[in-house]
C-alpha cells in the first residue's frame, strides 16, 4: 500500500497525463523549489538556475507520459534537472570531465560541527555558509553527487538511477567529493580558523 503524499502524488501525475492542466500547476508547485535551490547550487547562478528550472518544467509536461513509475517522480524529475544543468555547463565549460568515469574506491572524508550550543550558533552558520561557498568551487560530478545525497537525502541507489552510473561509482564520486570539499574548506578557512569544526 503506498504511503498517502505518495497515492496523492501519482493521482496527480495520473490527472496530467490525462492533459490536467490545473492539476500540472499542482505538480510544479510542488517541486518548483526544490528544483531552483539544486539548479542553483549546481551552477551557481540564480538567473541560470531559473532558466534551467522554466526548461525541466516544459521537458516534465512534454514527457510526461512517458513517466512509468518504475522509479519515484522525484528521481525522474532530478534526472531531467541532472541533464539540464549539465548541459549548460558544458556550453560554458565544453572541457568539464564525464560523469561517467569510472574511480577506484577510497576513504571518505567527513566534515562536521558536532557543538550545537548556543554560543558557537554563529560561528556554526559562518562555517556552513563558507561550507557552500567551497561546494560551488568542487568539479560539478562531485558538487552534484553531494548535494542529492546530504541535500535531497537521496539513497545511494535513487543518484545511481539519476546519474546513470553503477552504483560503486557513487559511492567513489562521494568520497572523492567530500575529500575534495575538506581540502577546500581547509584551504579557504584554516584549521585554525574553523572555530569548532571537526575535519576529518
Amino acid at each position: 500500500m503506498l504511503p498517502p503524499d505518495r497515492k496523492k502524488e501519482d493521482e496527480l501525475i495520473t490527472k496530467v497525463q490525462n492533459g490536467d492542466v490545473s492539476a500540472f500547476t499542482k505538480l510544479v508547485n510542488r517541486y518548483s523549489e526544490q528544483v531552483l535551490t539544486l539548479a542553483y547550487r549546481i551552477v551557481s547562478s540564480r538567473e541560470d538556475a531559473e532558466d534551467i528550472a522554466q526548461k525541466v518544467f516544459v521537458k516534465v509536461y512534454q514527457g510526461i507520459n512517458r513517466f512509468r513509475g518504475d522509479a519515484s517522480f522525484s528521481t525522474w524529475l532530478y534526472t531531467i534537472v541532472k541533464n539540464e544543468c549539465y548541459s549548460h555547463l558544458r556550453k560554458k565549460r565544453p572541457e568539464m570531465i564525464s560523469i561517467d568515469e569510472e574511480v577506484e574506491l577510497i576513504n571518505p572524508v567527513s566534515i562536521e560541527y558536532p557543538d550545537n550550543t548556543s554560543e558557537s550558533m554563529d560561528s556554526k552558520m559562518d562555517f556552513q555558509m563558507a561550507v557552500m561557498e567551497c561546494l560551488k568551487k568542487l568539479p560539478p560530478k562531485y558538487n552534484l553527487v553531494i548535494q542529492l545525497y546530504f541535500y535531497r537525502q537521496l539513497k545511494y541507489v535513487e543518484i545511481a538511477e539519476i546519474l546513470q552510473i553503477p552504483l560503486s561509482t557513487v559511492k567513489t564520486h562521494l568520497h572523492r567529493a567530500l575529500k575534495a570539499l575538506r581540502k577546500e574548506v581547509l584551504k579557504n578557512l584554516g584549521s585554525r580558523d574553523l572555530k569548532g569544526a571537526y575535519l576529518e
